[in-house]
C-alpha cells in the first residue's frame, strides 16, 4: 500500500519552490553618529525613522549603513565637510567671545546680587571660618561696602575713565531715568576701546529739570565741560 502521509517534502519530479526574501526597512541608529566616518555631519531625518540627514550636503539619505558609507566616500561630500570645518562658529567670532550660555548665567548672578547681601555674607564667613582670627575681625557690612564702592572704587574708576576720554576716541550712550522721588536723571555711558575690546562704562547720573532736547543737550555738554573732556575732537558716536 502506498504511503499517503505528507512528509512536507516536495515531489522529486517538481522544481524547487523559490524562497521569498524578507524585506525590511533599516531604521536610523543614533550610534552611527559617534563613528569617525559619520561624526559631525550625520543626524536623523525629521521626515522618517528610515531616513538620515547629511548636514554637510543638506540632503536626505536612506538609513542604510552601506549607503551612508558610500555617500561619505563621495567627492562632493568630502568637499562640503572640509568647507564646513573651516567655517567659524558664531561663538568663535570675536564679538561673541565671552558670551556663552554659561558666561551669561554667571554674569546674571553677579549682577543680581543686592548690596544687602554683605550683612549675611559676613556672618556666613565668620561661621564657616570660625577658627580664623582674620574672619573674626572683619567688619564690612552693607553700609561700609556701599561707602567703599561709592567713595573709593567708584571715584577711582571715574577718574580713570575721564582720563581715557581725554586722550582717545569714544561714543556716548544716554538714557533718561526717574528715581522714586520723581527726579529725572540722564544716565551717561561711555563706550571706548580698552584692552583690545569695546567696553561700556558708567560715566555719570545727571539730574535734569526737564526732558526737552535742549535741556538734555545742555546737560551732556556740561559733563564734558566740567571734566575738561574734548568731546568735539574725541566723540565719534552718540546713541540715545
Amino acid at each position: 500500500m502506498a504511503d499517503t502521509d505528507d512528509d512536507g517534502c516536495d515531489d522529486p519530479g517538481t522544481p524547487p519552490r523559490a524562497v521569498k526574501k524578507m524585506k525590511y526597512s533599516q531604521k536610523y541608529s543614533c550610534n552611527w553618529e559617534s563613528l569617525p566616518l559619520f561624526k559631525g555631519w550625520l543626524q536623523p531625518s525629521l521626515k522618517s525613522k528610515n531616513r538620515a540627514y547629511c548636514k554637510a550636503c543638506d540632503c536626505e539619505l536612506n538609513a542604510k549603513k552601506s549607503e551612508l558609507e558610500k555617500h561619505a566616500d563621495g567627492q562632493k561630500h568630502k568637499t562640503n565637510v572640509s568647507s564646513a570645518a573651516k567655517q567659524p562658529t558664531l561663538l568663535s567670532m570675536s564679538f561673541a567671545r565671552g558670551h556663552s550660555s554659561l558666561d551669561k548665567k554667571v554674569k546674571k548672578v553677579k549682577e543680581d546680587l543686592p548690596m544687602s547681601i554683605m550683612t549675611h555674607l559676613l556672618l556666613l564667613i565668620k561661621s564657616v571660618c570660625s577658627d580664623s582670627e582674620i574672619a573674626k575681625h572683619i567688619a564690612c557690612s552693607r553700609s561700609k561696602t556701599t561707602a567703599i564702592l561709592k567713595k573709593v572704587t567708584g571715584e577711582t574708576s571715574k577718574e580713570e575713565l575721564i582720563s581715557n576720554l581725554k586722550t582717545q576716541k569714544f561714543s556716548i550712550i544716554v538714557n533718561e531715568s526717574t528715581d522714586k522721588g520723581c527726579t529725572k536723571y540722564l544716565c551717561l555711558l561711555a563706550r571706548l576701546i580698552h584692552g583690545g575690546k569695546a567696553n561700556d562704562v558708567f560715566l555719570g547720573l545727571v539730574p535734569v529739570q526737564e526732558g526737552s532736547a535742549q535741556s538734555l543737550y545742555d546737560s551732556v555738554v556740561k559733563v564734558f565741560v566740567d571734566n575738561a573732556i574734548p568731546n568735539k575732537e574725541n566723540m565719534i558716536g552718540f546713541a540715545s
